[in-house]
């Protein structure tokens, strides 16, 4: 049977890969379709719940603490006021891979605003938060998955949502704080491009081990515009043609993140011009490609062209 857009994942050939071996459409800044239309807060059309429906399986969240509710929201970089709680699209993430238990979603998680205790305590204030919804019954215990030891295939994550991190937390962590665990991407707030190990931990990497080593490779110049944001994407593109074998040396694999999303001239002006060519681009393509490519304003015809370049 063939697949649809709320299914893909759940496909034998792409259930058997490893995250970082297949290609995932996803959003930047994806809970922001609530703010005002022109606003350069706002960076999507579509609702979280709408965006896995439309095939998206990589969600970028930026939270800041609402201590008038002991809550998180969903916000966009500085701007704190926001009218899209994180219970929310948790709820949506859960009760989607309840419907369909062969796929999963990769959530990346930055801090924006001030958490009581600072980024230290912005993951236990996560675990506690998420605690809290499953005393509730609002999802399951073991929804999120946190173990970064090595990359998981399609598979070994289904139903579940993959913790990406971009939040500061200790070396030693508690094994209770559970948003303490998953990839570390917190790398990517210092640059706009570049690339750094992500699995197996550095720190439990033993001398002699042949295990494969998977850096992220990432792009996101968000001050770029026209041609510049175009050349940068480009780039990652043609190296996103062999995750496998990172710049050519055995047991190097990686993990690439491409944002086509930048704030020039806009978020909205930019993602017009950027698109179109991004489609074209994609359809010209001759071979596959893999990691995540993230965009702003697409529709869901640009998330579903992307999902098929696993199935070339």
């Amino acid at each position: 049977m063939p697949h649809t857009p709320q299914d893909w994942m759940s496909e034998p050939r792409i259930q058997s890969r490893p995250l970082h071996e297949i290609l995932i459409p996803g959003t930047h800044d994806s809970g922001t379709e609530g703010y005002t239309v022109g606003s350069p807060s706002r960076t999507q059309y579509y609702k979280i719940n709408e965006q896995l429906a439309g095939g998206v399986r990589f969600l970028d969240m930026r939270l800041a603490y609402n201590s008038a509710e002991d809550n998180f929201h969903v916000v966009h970089s500085g701007d704190v006021a926001s009218w899209l709680n994180f219970d929310t699209v948790v709820k949506w993430c859960a009760d989607f891979l309840v419907a369909n238990p062969g796929e999963t979603i990769l959530m990346s998680i930055k801090q924006e605003g001030s958490f009581p205790g600072g980024e230290d305590a912005f993951g236990r204030g996560l675990t506690a938060w998420h605690e809290k919804h499953v005393k509730n019954g609002d999802w399951k215990k073991d929804l999120w998955y946190t173990d970064a030891s090595a990359i998981p295939t399609v598979a070994q994550a289904s139903g579940r949502i993959v913790l990406l991190r971009r939040y500061v937390t200790p070396l030693a962590p508690s094994p209770a704080d559970i948003f303490f665990g998953g990839f570390n991407l917190a790398p990517i707030n210092s640059a706009p491009q570049g690339s750094f190990q992500v699995s197996p931990p550095i720190l439990s990497f033993p001398v002699g081990d042949l295990q494969t080593t998977v850096y992220c490779a990432y792009q996101d110049q968000f001050t770029y515009g026209g041609t510049d944001k175009e050349t940068a994407i480009d780039n990652l593109l043609t190296e996103m043609a062999s995750a496998t074998f990172y710049k050519g040396v055995p047991l190097h694999q990686a993990w690439f993140f491409n944002f086509a999303s930048t704030a020039s001239p806009g978020p909205l002006r930019a993602a017009n011009e950027i698109n179109p060519w991004l489609q074209q681009k994609l359809s010209a393509l001759k071979h596959k490609i893999y990691g995540v490519l993230i965009t702003d304003y697409a529709q869901p015809a640009e998330w579903q062209q992307i999902v098929a370049i696993n199935f070339r």
